[in-house]
């Protein structure tokens, strides 16, 4: 090739026009379309509207169990009653509940158990709450338990914690956590389709199952792109949006089967209030969030995410994931570059079963 050859092919390489972001993200949802079984149910959206849906399998917008996504919406809740002055994060747990009001139990604190750091085992033993009838029953048998560790000394996964948590508000507030979650989260939320379905006779769930669609889902993530309020309605003080997204398990130890495979750096707190904690800016604030959940007996999985870095976030029902892990890790990462956003790494140690 002659010099003005080289020149000539030189040029139109450097003039070739930059792949379009787009393009990764439709990538990275074929991808993850592909892992997940016979049904896909995706929305993408940013603080005012949707900006990307797809939906293969699920012939009806019916609502999906979302395993521990919940304990997300359950936080948040419990930032609406600390908002009218009704609970304390950091008060000891037994001001509400009788039963925990013991001298090993004082560090037991909402906080603690939003961020799996109050020391409560995992879930209780099959048939634990059998024949009880309520989840106030439940839980004060849970009293009986032994702590697993001291409070605040180490970060145990535990979704048992999340049905104290519930407990609490319902004694606080003197209404069912059905209610609650309804008046207070669900309908400022226009979250019509979102529905708690009552626990099993044995209480293996205890209060029960929240259902939902990333139709509905979405709401609740645009209301907290927006700093707390949706459709000019304000739900939650931004305040109590960032404390919802705030590190909560510096200095503690990581114990325990969840996440699975966990990779984070060194002095990365993995875990805010109900919410994994994926990246932070440089001043350590928060700017990616994380929530997944496995429906129960094989019923599929629920992720969401909320990237403050691009002010985009979304979830999705998969109907038998597989191996969907590391897609939903790049559709994230796809859709921050999406929105122009130069460095769109995340640390990633979601895994909950």
């Amino acid at each position: 090739m002659n010099r003005r050859g080289f020149l000539a092919s030189s040029l139109a390489a450097f003039v070739q026009p930059t792949p379009d972001p787009r393009a990764f993200v439709d990538r990275a949802v074929r991808a993850l379309s592909e892992r997940s079984g016979d049904g896909f149910w995706l929305q993408i959206v940013d603080a005012e509207e949707v900006l990307l849906r797809r939906r293969r399998g699920y012939e009806r917008q019916d609502p999906v169990p979302l395993g521990s996504t919940r304990k997300w919406l359950t936080a948040a809740l419990v930032m609406v009653v600390a908002e009218q002055g009704r609970v304390e994060l950091d008060a000891p747990i037994g001001r509400w509940l009788p039963s925990w009001n013991t001298p090993d139990r004082t560090d037991v604190t909402l906080r603690r158990l939003m961020s799996h750091t109050a020391g409560i085992k995992r879930r209780p033993q099959n048939g634990f709450c059998h024949g009880l009838g309520s989840l106030e029953a439940c839980v004060d048998k849970m009293a009986q338990a032994p702590l697993a560790v001291r409070p605040g000394t180490e970060f145990r996964y535990s979704s048992a914690g999340f049905h104290i948590v519930a407990r609490v508000l319902e004694a606080a507030m003197g209404d069912s956590f059905t209610d609650l979650l309804s008046s207070l989260l669900l309908e400022p939320l226009q979250m019509s389709e979102t529905t708690l379905r009552p626990a099993g006779p044995e209480l293996e769930e205890m209060t029960g199952e929240i259902w939902s669609s990333p139709v509905d889902f979405t709401h609740f993530l645009q209301m907290l792109l927006a700093d707390g309020t949706f459709r000019g309605r304000r739900v939650l003080s931004a305040r109590s949006v960032r404390e919802l997204e705030t590190g909560q398990v510096d200095g503690v130890r990581f114990t325990g089967s969840v996440p699975a495979h966990p990779w984070w750096p060194e002095g990365h707190a993995w875990y805010a209030l109900g919410v994994w904690r994926n990246a932070q800016d440089a001043g350590g604030r928060t700017t990616v969030v994380t929530a997944e959940g496995k429906a129960p007996r094989g019923g599929g999985w629920f992720v969401a995410w909320l990237d403050r870095r691009a002010q985009r976030a979304g979830c999705a029902a998969m109907a038998a994931p597989e191996r969907s892990r590391e897609a939903f890790r790049d559709l994230v990462e796809a859709t921050c570059t999406w929105a122009g956003v130069e460095s769109c790494e995340a640390t990633w140690g979601v895994g909950e079963d």
